[in-house]
This record gives structure tokens, C-alpha cells and sequence, in this order.
């Protein structure tokens, strides 16, 4: 089996035996471990943040560094508003939307002018950032619960990134594999 399609059958497996998202309202948020591991916990981040790393990846220079790193930093203004219990109705929503407009980013459109991609990918992050942040439990270290979800997301992204540079035959499978996925998987989210 091709190194793709082991990463694609992996999130399968892990979309199959979890929920369908990492939202599931049970709050485990006290260590930076439980950060780190709460995004494992449900197939949609693990797409979206993967799908983020291989859709900027191929910017050039610099654009491929500051569009993740800004997904880093919306996701974390999203958490911030969670924490201060500003309440957004359409959590759930704003995910789906993430992995059907990833989904179609990475099948449709190969760039995006950095003008629309960055609005997209903030929009995205922020729901994530939020979502996350509303299951933590009142108490909890934030700080220290963020600092693993941060890492653990930034390590999806560089995965992403990185798989960006495969030869183009591969790449193009890829980005139609994990599009496909992260809207099948924003699918089974709206059935639920």
C-alpha cells in the first residue's frame, strides 16, 4: 500500500471507530495532554488541519509558513471568545462548513489568491479554536489545555505541509482522497 493511501485509511479508521467529531461535550480539559490528544478524538480536525498543511503547503516562500501559522493564531482568538462564554450558536456548523470547504478546496480549486484563501482559513480556525474551547470544564488550566491542542494541531499541519511536496501524480491523488474524505466526513456530521 502507497504512503497516501496508508494516511487516508488511517483517518478513515479513526473517523469510523469515534465520533464523527471531536465535539462531543465531554470534558476532559485539565493537562496539556488532554489538549494534545482531544483533537485525535474525532476524524473532523484531523482532516481540516491536515487538508490546511496540504492546501498552503504548495504557496510559495513565505505564504506557506504565515497561512498555517494564522490558522494557529484564529484558532486561538476563537478559544479566547469561548472563554469569555461569548456564545456562538452554529459551532457545529462553522465545522462542517470547514470540512466541506476544505473538501472542495482541495478537489476544485489547486490556489486560491492569499486575498480569499486567508479570510477562509481564519473562518475555519476560528470555529475550531472555539469548539475546543467550549468543552473545557469551568476551572480547568486553559493556558496549559490550549498549549496541547495548539501542538498538537500545528503537528497536523506540518504533516500537511509536508505531503504538500510530494511528486504532482501523488499529490493530486492525495488532495482528491482527503477532500473526498473531509466532505463524506462533513456529511455524516449533518446526519447526526
Amino acid at each position: 500500500m502507497k504512503s497516501y493511501s496508508k494516511i487516508l485509511v488511517l483517518f478513515l479508521l479513526v473517523g469510523f471507530f469515534t465520533p464523527a467529531c471531536a465535539h462531543t461535550g465531554m470534558a476532559h480539559t485539565h493537562s496539556f495532554v488532554s489538549g494534545f490528544i482531544h483533537p485525535w478524538s474525532g476524524v473532523d480536525h484531523l482532516l481540516v488541519m491536515f487538508a490546511v498543511g496540504l492546501y498552503t503547503g504548495p504557496f510559495k516562500t513565505s505564504a506557506s509558513i504565515w497561512l498555517p501559522v494564522s490558522f494557529l493564531i484564529f484558532m486561538m482568538i476563537g478559544a479566547g471568545l469561548a472563554n469569555l462564554f461569548i456564545p456562538l450558536f452554529t459551532v457545529e456548523n462553522g465545522i462542517v462548513l470547514s470540512l466541506f470547504g476544505m473538501g472542495l478546496l482541495l478537489i476544485v480549486v489547486k490556489q486560491l489568491s492569499r486575498i480569499i484563501i486567508f479570510p477562509l482559513l481564519a473562518f475555519f480556525a476560528f470555529y475550531h479554536g472555539y469548539a475546543h474551547a467550549i468543552e473545557m470544564s469551568p476551572g480547568d488550566n486553559e493556558f496549559i489545555y490550549l498549549a496541547g491542542l495548539l501542538l498538537s494541531t500545528a503537528l497536523f499541519l506540518a504533516l500537511g505541509i509536508s505531503a504538500s511536496h510530494l511528486s504532482i501524480k501523488k499529490l493530486t491523488t492525495l488532495r482528491v482522497l482527503t477532500g473526498v474524505a473531509s466532505i463524506a466526513t462533513g456529511t455524516l456530521t449533518l446526519a447526526y
